[in-house]
């Protein structure tokens, strides 16, 4: 499912649809560089073959794209720099257990897979079975980053122009810690968020290296909290969405810190799976209680909620 924001209403858009047949086919990410511009992905679930759709301006086309493991392919986020550059990211193997980082680059022509090495602690530079990667921010051609998780813990990568390394995450030591998504303002300023302990999970990095911020987590740990996506606007205006035991959770970065903005909340357990920003205006989006889409709007002072399209 595919909604578009015209500036005064929110509409649903024709897309591909290749799971005619094939089941389950979810779109995770997407990424817009103009009205005519923008990339989307997922997977087709039960055929094992990533997707990648494509809009023009007009419509929404499938692009061919690498599935290289047998077992399945998923991509779960989607950053374009230029006509001519964009990642996506996610996982290759049987399941996000039994699995390995998947990475691939769009160099205007087509798209094809590029090595993603994860090396770990005590690991002699291998690929650790369960790496996968969920977020992916590109500043540049020569400039991204990616993150995820593993049976270590939260996992972090860089692309310096040339390829791929393993950058260590600011919550080595934290047990259970993932990484949902990433954003960059600059070369040196960049945030990552997610979960560790059951609590949420924000990192920082400066240009050096990454550092682990304090966060709210308005629920107990047994209970959950978790950031499922950031969106950053300049050094001192960042957001992360996500949830917080059974209530959406949204938070600010003022700069100094973290603090928590009520949100809209509708139905038992609502949950927000990505946000992005605009100086002055912010979006994100989830599902309700009910598993009805849910659309959110910052206008600059209070989130509320948003008329949509629900199709089931």
């Amino acid at each position: 499912m595919i909604e578009h924001w015209d500036g005064r209403k929110w509409s649903r858009v024709r897309s591909p649809d290749p799971g005619t047949g094939h089941g389950f086919v979810p779109l995770q990410g997407v990424s817009a560089l103009s009205a005519r511009d923008a990339w989307a992905v997922g997977e087709v679930a039960y055929g094992g073959h990533t997707l990648i759709v494509h809009w023009n301006g007009t419509a929404w086309t499938r692009v061919p794209s690498p599935s290289p493991s047998s077992g399945g392919n998923v991509l779960n986020a989607v950053a374009a720099a230029s006509p001519s550059s964009a990642w996506a990211v996610g996982y290759a193997g049987s399941s996000s257990i039994l699995a390995t980082t998947l990475i691939e680059h769009w160099n205007g022509r087509a798209w094809k897979r590029v090595p993603s090495p994860a090396p770990q602690p005590g690991c002699g530079g291998c690929q650790f079975p369960g790496d996968r990667l969920a977020g992916v921010a590109a500043i540049s051609a020569a400039n991204a980053w990616a993150v995820g998780g593993s049976g270590h813990g939260a996992l972090i990568e860089h692309w310096d122009g040339t390829k791929w390394r393993w950058v260590r995450s600011g919550d080595a030591a934290l047990p259970g810690a993932g990484l949902a998504n990433v954003a960059a303002v600059s070369v040196s300023d960049a945030w990552a968020v997610g979960t560790a302990a059951g609590k949420t999970l924000t990192e920082h990095w400066n240009g050096t290296a990454w550092t682990r911020v304090p966060s709210p987590s308005p629920a107990s740990a047994d209970a959950g909290n978790q950031l499922t996506s950031v969106t950053a606007v300049s050094p001192s205006s960042v957001w992360a969405a996500g949830y917080s035991g059974s209530r959406t959770l949204i938070l600010h970065w003022n700069g100094k810190t973290w603090a928590q903005v009520p949100a809209p909340s509708p139905g038992d357990e609502p949950e927000f799976l990505g946000v992005t920003a605009i100086a002055g205006s912010a979006w994100a989006v989830g599902l309700d209680g009910s598993d009805d889409t849910l659309i959110a709007h910052w206008n600059g002072t209070t989130w509320t909620r948003q008329p949509d399209h629900h199709p089931s």
